[in-house]
């Protein structure tokens, strides 16, 4: 009985010391993104204030997924800026304060101020490890995010489009599964969108998307007439709501500082949009 007693207490030595052995890889890690990603973000700054194009388009191509390449392209349309850092242009003193911190699971937070006397810009953002176990951002808050992160941001259903029961029930459920697409930030995001579109669209609503696209495609090459912007974004999603107006065919969608007119045209029992117009 003593030497099993003695036994038992060797082996809850042994795996106390291999747990305190393990536990600081996490910290480690995270320590090492935090350098790998203080130092990107500092060479992709330098980039953007000597105008080296080579080295920022670099930038995005190592460090950034491609989905999130993408949607970095949207969102600089949206906002006329450059979304990795929230401004348009950066100076010495921007890439000397960057700082770089964990803040839980694949959030990090980069943070910078282009002066002294300025405000710290702080930008969250998500990594992945890819195929290659190589570190890359996946995601990054927008500037009307704030500091907010987390993965529970990301945690919407999918919602299924419903057609054919009145119309308002299908603006919201069109509008959300259409919304849903742009979250998920899936690579076969454009051909989700056109699924959609050609789906619950009638066809002369199609041929105006189409014509739309190309009318504002040299100043803004990323707009989506169905949205009336660029990107939707998570941080919009709660946002989003559908009214009825006086006509019973259209009804108003809003989100964030985005409005529409939606028209309705109901088929064989089922509900198309037949047009979408932005209201100012």
């Amino acid at each position: 009985m003593q030497v099993l007693r003695i036994l038992v207490l060797l082996l809850s030595l042994l795996t106390t010391r291999a747990v305190k052995a393990l536990s600081p890889s996490a910290p480690s890690d995270g320590r090492q993104i935090e350098k790998y990603l203080q130092k990107s973000y500092q060479e992709y700054m330098e980039a953007i204030n000597t105008d080296d194009r080579k080295t920022e388009e670099k930038f995005l191509q190592n460090l950034l997924t491609p989905e999130m390449k993408e949607k970095r392209a949207r969102l600089a349309c949206a906002t006329d800026s450059d979304p990795m850092i929230r401004a348009q242009d950066v100076t010495e003193y921007s890439i000397q304060s960057v700082r770089c911190r964990h803040l839980c699971g694949c959030w990090y937070e980069v943070s910078y101020r282009p002066y002294p006397q300025d405000s710290t810009t702080y930008i969250p953002l998500r990594i992945t490890t890819d195929s290659l176990g190589k570190t890359r951002i996946s995601y990054v808050t927008p500037d009307w995010g704030n500091r907010n992160y987390g993965d529970y941001w990301f945690d919407i259903p999918e919602e299924k489009v419903i057609d054919h029961q009145d119309g308002k029930t299908f603006v919201e459920t069109f509008y959300k599964s259409y919304a849903h697409t742009y979250i998920k930030m899936e690579p076969d995001l454009e051909q989700g969108l056109k699924h959609l579109r050609e789906t619950y669209c009638t066809p002369a609503m199609q041929e105006k998307y189409v014509r739309s696209k190309k009318e504002v495609e040299l100043e803004d090459p990323m707009f989506d007439p169905v949205i009336g912007n660029d990107d939707f974004d998570v941080f919009w999603y709660s946002s989003l709501q559908v009214h009825p107006t006086k006509n019973k065919e259209c009804f108003t969608v809003s989100y964030s500082y985005t409005k529409l007119q939606v028209t309705l045209q109901c088929q064989d029992g089922k509900y198309k949009i037949a047009d979408v117009e932005l209201i100012p």
